[in-house]
């Protein structure tokens, strides 16, 4: 019922296939507009906002993590957490389908 579009091992798969890093940011609270606020957010990588959280798939951390947390502030949305990591088997499984593990496609 699926197809196999990427295999090796696992930290080649994450070498390969995902980011060069992984930036979760939770927040207290959703703000009305922020879904709307991030979606239209210009950086290189993706975002995907689910709850309270953002998790953002990107190449250059250093520069982004400072707008993000800027355009935060100017929407009023509170940061609770923000965690910097390195690509897991998931964000690479996000990044060749488009989805999370525990999305159904629609």
């Amino acid at each position: 019922y699926g197809k196999i579009i990427a295999l090796d091992a696992p930290d080649n798969l994450k070498k390969h296939f995902g980011p060069k890093t992984v930036l979760e940011i939770s927040f207290y609270k959703s703000v009305s507009n922020m879904e709307e606020e991030f979606k239209n957010f210009s950086i290189n990588g993706r975002i995907i906002m689910y709850n309270d959280s953002l998790k953002l798939y990107v190449e250059d951390a250093d520069i982004v993590l400072p707008q993000i947390v800027e355009k935060s502030l100017k929407i009023g949305a509170k940061i609770k957490r923000i965690e910097i990591k390195e690509p897991t088997l998931e964000d690479v499984f996000i990044k060749l389908t488009g989805r999370r593990l525990d999305q159904h496609e629609v």
